[in-house]
């Protein structure tokens, strides 16, 4: 596990789909929106602790973003965008993380400089897909 983030860290931002590895019959190509790890944490006291888990919050990561299917010449027949909307759901909580660096020293006047300290907001929310038109191309015809 790669600290900090949830789900995978490898992705693809556009796919294309095809019974024909030279496109000869057209295909799908796929977009997804871009990696986002959707984490709120903040250092509130020395530096910030490391390898918080992510995801405090919902992002698009890997989410479909735009489908195009194309014809035979590569021109596209069909086209559609899709659109998300956050839905929020009772009060934000704050989670406070504390990391011990070494044994505190009585003889500090700042106990405190042996811990670090971050501070995370988790939301209960969710992202909706929007309902969407269906966009058509113009037929090109030769």
């Amino acid at each position: 596990m790669i600290y900090g983030f949830t789900g995978n860290v490898i992705y693809y931002p556009t796919v294309i789909e095809s019974d024909s590895p030279t496109l000869e019959h057209g295909g799908t190509e796929y977009t997804f929106y871009p990696n986002e790890s959707g984490y709120t944490y903040q250092a509130v006291h020395g530096n910030s602790v490391p390898y918080l888990e992510a995801g405090q919050y919902p992002t698009l990561a890997g989410m479909l973003f735009k489908k195009r299917i194309f014809n035979s010449d590569k021109l596209v027949i069909q086209e559609q965008t899709d659109t998300y909307e956050t839905v929020s759901s009772g009060t934000p909580v704050a989670s406070v993380y504390i990391r011990k660096n070494f044994e505190p020293v009585s003889t500090l006047s700042d106990r405190m400089e042996a811990f670090d300290a971050s501070r995370c907001q988790y939301v209960s929310s969710w992202n909706r897909l929007k309902p969407k038109p269906l966009l058509l191309m113009p037929m090109v015809f030769q």
